[in-house]
């Protein structure tokens, strides 16, 4: 999953054909990786159908709640993303998983234009983060994001 997400396409593939043959494997982990290369790719109508046997978990688990809300907003489906990120901030409260639940409330409230919002969030992931590492990949897409807001 990790190569998935940082983009390692060909890692990610290696890793589908290292994959378990067991029931989780291809209910859990097998859909959760082909996701996460599709939505890599840019290809996420894939990434969402690839989703389809992980339905029954992605709600109580909060990197499938990611996978599933990453594809959903790159679909351009906001308000359908919206929802998966609020409810994704609610069951993990305080974390790494809330902080990026904000930060998909931050994407999906500007994709569907409430800059007011957007920057409401943004500015709560940024505080959350304030410590991190200013190279991180995501902070520095999340201040340039916030950015590109401009003042209110």
């Amino acid at each position: 999953m990790a190569l998935a997400i940082l983009g390692d396409i060909p890692g990610g593939k290696r890793q589908l054909t290292a994959a378990p043959e067991d029931p989780d494997a291809e209910r859990i982990w097998r859909p959760r990786t082909e996701s996460l290369l599709a939505s890599a790719a840019g290809d996420y109508t894939k990434a969402l159908a690839a989703q389809r046997p992980m339905q029954s978990v992605k709600r109580a688990r909060p990197p499938m709640s990611y996978i599933s809300s990453t594809a959903t907003l790159g679909a351009g489906r906001g308000a359908d993303a919206l929802v998966d990120w609020q409810r994704m901030k609610h069951i993990t409260g305080f974390g790494f998983w809330h902080a990026l639940g904000t930060l998909g409330v931050a994407r999906s409230t500007a994709m569907l234009g409430d800059a007011a919002a957007a920057r409401r969030a943004y500015l709560d992931v940024l505080a959350a983060w304030k410590d991190a590492d200013p190279d991180l990949s995501l902070m520095t897409q999340a201040k340039a994001e916030y950015a590109e807001l401009g003042s209110p």
